[in-house]
């Protein structure tokens, strides 16, 4: 039995291993937190009981209080995503968000028993003694969790999520070296070292950056794939036009379909825009519109988006007239004003599937 159980095992791959511990972890993780609680609460009572009293008869009566404890500080965990396997490749964060919940544990354990007026059979010194060791014992098992963790990952039994790296080649080897994904739960799965730029220029970096105003009017660089030969960022920012001869021969198909604009999904992460939203303008282009287009600043109520109702309309583009403008920001402020979710999942939509959207894009 044993040779067959060995051979078993012995044909699952490290990476079949891997998904195991993956899927496996967060129950095994929060039954260990169960059971440290349960146990400490149960050694606890009867020890106090018996010193105190000189007798521990209702010792099943101390484990299901420690059951009681048990759900009251699991369950927050589980909403709250506590168990993922993504947090245990480092034990501080554990010192940091645990004690919190379980000063509350405590107080709701007191309330409880004051409530059902048990405390004749569980004294409040054995919930005092559970409260002062329960913590320190809970904390052992999740260092314990966190180290067998670290040991996996370095040998490739645990990873917490696969990545896939693009970028710069030195870039690629800097980030390998430096900050050793490997011992974060990251399972690096392949490289695409970037040769060119997505420009296609001859130099220059990949991504382009410019200042643009945000809510509120809060400045911030926006995240593009660099599709032109210049990076225009001051008082004077030339708009792109029909055939500019500045835009790359690749740069021309990524503007056509919105494909440079796919960085700012890191400006959306950071909170400086939102998905869906009023397009962002050079801030030259913001200072002289605002001069001309009452309640132009409005668009700034709200986040700017990578897509809005004005560009799923055909208006994006170059904007050679005030028309243009005021056609744009009339339906800019028409999303502000009648804004909702369904709203923001039909522009999405648009996006994807309307021909409109693409229409100007040059």
């Amino acid at each position: 039995m044993s040779s067959v159980a060995g051979h078993l095992l012995g044909t699952i791959t490290p990476r079949r291993w891997a998904a195991i511990v993956r899927n496996a972890f967060g129950p095994l993780a929060l039954l260990a937190d169960v059971i440290v609680v349960v146990a400490v609460a149960g050694v606890t009572g009867a020890v106090y009981h018996k010193i105190v009293y000189g007798a521990a008869d209702d010792s099943l009566y101390f484990f299901e209080v420690g059951a009681v404890a048990a759900s009251i500080f699991v369950l927050p965990n589980i909403f709250r995503g506590e168990y993922a396997l993504a947090n245990y490749f480092s034990f501080r964060p554990h010192v940091r968000r645990s004690p919190h919940l379980w000063h509350v544990t405590f107080l709701c354990l007191l309330a409880i028993g004051f409530l059902t007026k048990v405390t004749d059979v569980y004294s409040r010194g054995a919930t005092i003694l559970l409260y002062v060791t329960g913590f320190p014992a809970l904390m052992l098992t999740r260092y314990a969790l966190v180290g067998a963790v670290l040991a996996g990952s370095k040998v490739g039994l645990v990873t917490a999520q696969r990545v896939f790296l693009v970028g710069a080649s030195g870039a690629i080897i800097n980030f390998l070296r430096r900050q050793k994904p490997w011992n974060l739960g990251l399972h690096i799965v392949g490289t695409a070292p970037l040769a060119v730029s997505p420009a296609g220029a001859r130099d220059g970096p990949a991504l382009f950056l410019q200042r643009r105003y945000g809510f509120n009017q809060q400045p911030f660089r926006i995240i593009k794939f660099r599709t032109m030969t210049t990076a225009d960022d001051g008082d004077l920012v030339v708009q792109a036009t029909r055939q500019d001869r500045r835009v790359t021969r690749v740069g021309r198909w990524l503007r056509q379909w919105s494909i440079d604009e796919l960085p700012q999904l890191v400006n959306v992460i950071k909170g400086d825009m939102s998905l869906v939203g009023p397009r962002p303008h050079a801030l030259s282009h913001n200072r002289q519109y605002e001069q001309k287009i009452s309640l132009y600043a409005r668009r700034h109520n709200v986040k700017p988006g990578i897509t809005g109702w004005a560009q799923v309309n055909g208006l994006r583009g170059e904007t050679n007239t005030d028309d243009k403008m005021r056609r744009r920001v009339g339906h800019d402020l028409y999303y502000i004003d009648n804004w909702s979710l369904w709203f923001d999942l039909h522009i999405m939509l648009l996006t994807v599937f309307s021909r409109r959207s693409h229409h100007n894009a040059h």
